[in-house]
């Protein structure tokens, strides 16, 4: 488009030109003299010479090539490892040239680049309309060439933050540092909005990174998005860095994985105005045999033999390549990760069984309360997958948790997200009060009624509530207990997915407005606007495997405790008599073989 506005203009002056003609036209034409000699203003301003070669040259142009011309030469160089000529000839009929730079091979150091400046010495042989003095750099890139990882050159890039999906076959190369042979540069191009993206990975370290570049996105209300690793994120943001903020190579499957933030910056202050995400995203190199050694587990119950031997019950789904797993029991809270490098270490020992469907695994006496399956695929002493699974057990201790009766949930998550209404469900549901951290409340069984109101099985988890500030109200990242066929299904509220991140100190001094409130027995959670355009909001996120979405965009989250005042009981009650929702789905219900598409998250990390 720009270059046929180019052609219409000239065309418009050619006419203007012929237009303005006649014989009776006496226009004098300036004249110039000597042989014009010039460098262009199109020259590439940087060389990068060959380290097995002894020069490069430098192009210079004249006007007048009608006899044969010795120009000569004046040059600056910063490196004495360069040589420029005093003086360049041009043959009778030549109008360009070349000056040959010549250097030292020997004294070459990579990563280098020094200035050097040619100048034509006598001013009566150079032009008034052209560059008499031409600088420029000179040196070899630290980076040795790009090269293609195998034979395709190829890889597959899966989405989870800015964009979802997958972007299959991208143009996937690779280049090693020279003066740091085991740091690597991985490049992938027509990436995004058809931009280069390119990764750091230092083989010492086992860190993949990724500093900061243009997506090719620009938002209409914001600018331009940028992409960088979770740990350039916080840098900008002032926090230090963390070991899962950094990427990682699984060089024998060809797996790059990498937790990338998609920050947007205000371009007259600089300020960093949010993130779209910071969830891992993955690169499949292609040209490899993967191993499938995926794990994931659900707990199913306790199960005791006839000995009085209580065992935790998980039910697995293995990849097919999956021959044994190592489990143990340990406190919920404990690092999975943590768990199974310690399984390798020799430091737990672990409950070896051969791959299964259903897994049992011993609970010791002194093992009650809050625990949890924590399952490993361990392969010539490397940790290929790990799961966990968490479940209650108190054997003959005391249970902490202590039911005050029946109270009313709206669900803002899954229902409105699997039905062509959209709408929030409220129904009836147990609620229990922790009696060691009162005002740590629990929906028990939370989506069971939206599971058999759907004709599904499951929905057999409690959703933990803390309610410990009423002024502060969250809830972490649980799982419903719900797989509609695309992944399992988890929420989270907006200020559960800034305390885990922050603390919950630090979101209750800087974002208390992120967190939701108790009053009068209720406990309602705030809405944050993600489009300014439209003014929609929502009050948490839904993920479905690792896809996190928009949720509570009617605004209608909240549960409604049984021993909340006489109005707000009725105002519930009455709202899970019209929701009716087993009655009412129609046949609306998205299966799971046919989602409804919903909006793909868009989450904002907590800012200073």
């Amino acid at each position: 488009m720009k270059l046929n506005k180019l052609f219409l203009g000239l065309f418009g002056l050619a006419a203007l030109t012929l237009a303005s003609c006649s014989d009776d036209d006496k226009y004098e034409w300036a004249t110039v003299s000597g042989p014009q000699v010039y460098f262009t203003d199109n020259l590439q301003t940087q060389f990068e010479i060959d380290p097995e070669g002894t020069s490069f040259n430098v192009p210079i142009t004249r006007a007048d090539a009608s006899s044969a011309l010795t120009v000569n030469l004046t040059s600056t160089v910063a490196n004495p490892m360069y040589s420029v000529p005093a003086s360049v000839t041009f043959d009778a009929g030549q109008k360009e040239a070349n000056i040959p730079v010549s250097y030292d091979p020997s004294k070459i150091e990579y990563g280098r680049y020094d200035s050097l400046t040619i100048k034509i010495a006598d001013d009566a042989q150079a032009t008034s309309w052209g560059t008499q003095e031409f600088t420029f750099t000179a040196g070899v890139t630290d980076w040795g060439p790009w090269q293609k990882w195998n034979s395709t050159g190829t890889a597959d890039y899966y989405y989870s933050n800015l964009f979802s999906g997958d972007d299959p076959d991208l143009p996937f190369v690779y280049r090693h540092n020279m003066i740091k042979p085991n740091l690597y540069q991985f490049k992938l191009s027509n990436w995004g909005y058809g931009v280069d993206l390119i990764f750091d990975y230092d083989e010492d370290t086992g860190y993949v990174t990724c500093a900061k570049q243009w997506t090719g996105y620009e938002n209409a209300s914001y600018g331009k998005v940028w992409a960088e690793d979770l740990n350039a994120y916080r840098a900008d943001l002032g926090y230090d860095a963390v070991a899962s903020g950094y990427g990682t190579f699984d060089k024998e499957q060809g797996i790059i994985t990498i937790p990338l933030a998609y920050p947007v910056y205000d371009a007259g202050t600089g300020e960093c105005l949010g993130s779209y995400g910071y969830d891992p995203e993955y690169i499949y190199i292609d040209g490899y045999v993967r191993a499938d050694y995926s794990l994931s587990m659900v707990y199913a119950g306790i199960f005791t033999d006839v000995a009085g031997m209580p065992y935790a019950v998980a039910q697995v789904t293995a990849g097919p390549d999956v021959a044994e797993i190592s489990s143990v029991i340990v406190e919920a809270d404990a690092d999975a990760s943590a768990v199974a490098d310690a399984m390798v270490a020799g430091d737990i020992e672990p409950y070896v069984t051969a791959a299964t469907e259903q897994l049992y695994v011993p609970i010791a006496e002194d093992q009650t309360g809050k625990l949890q399956i924590v399952s490993a695929v361990i392969v010539n002493g490397e940790v290929k997958s790990v799961a966990a699974a968490p479940f209650e057990y108190y054997g003959g201790g005391a249970n902490p948790w202590q039911s005050l009766g029946i109270g009313y949930y709206t669900d803002d998550f899954v229902v409105p997200a699997y039905t062509e209404e959209g709408a929030p469900y409220t129904y009836e549901v147990e609620v229990e009060e922790n009696t060691e951290t009162p005002g740590l409340y629990r929906i028990v069984n939370c989506y069971q009624g939206v599971a058999e109101a759907f004709g599904e099985e499951g929905g057999q988890k409690n959703i933990e509530i803390n309610a410990v500030d009423p002024e502060g109200v969250y809830f972490l990242q649980q799982s419903v207990g719900l797989d509609f066929g695309q992944g399992d299904i988890s929420i989270v509220s907006i200020g559960g997915r800034y305390v885990a991140a922050n603390g919950f100190d630090v979101v209750k001094e800087k974002a208390p407005q992120y967190l939701g409130s108790l009053k009068d027995g209720e406990i309602t959670f705030p809405s944050l606007v993600y489009d300014e355009e439209s003014g929609a909001s929502y009050q948490g996120i839904v993920y479905v495997g690792e896809k996190g979405y928009y949720a509570g965009t009617n605004g209608a989250v909240k549960l409604v405790l049984p021993n909340a005042n006489a109005n707000v009981r009725a105002k519930a009650r009455s709202a899970a008599k019209a929701s009716e929702f087993a009655r009412h789905l129609n046949g609306n219900f998205q299966s799971k073989h046919a989602k409804r598409e919903t909006k793909y998250i868009r989450a904002l990390q907590l800012k200073n």
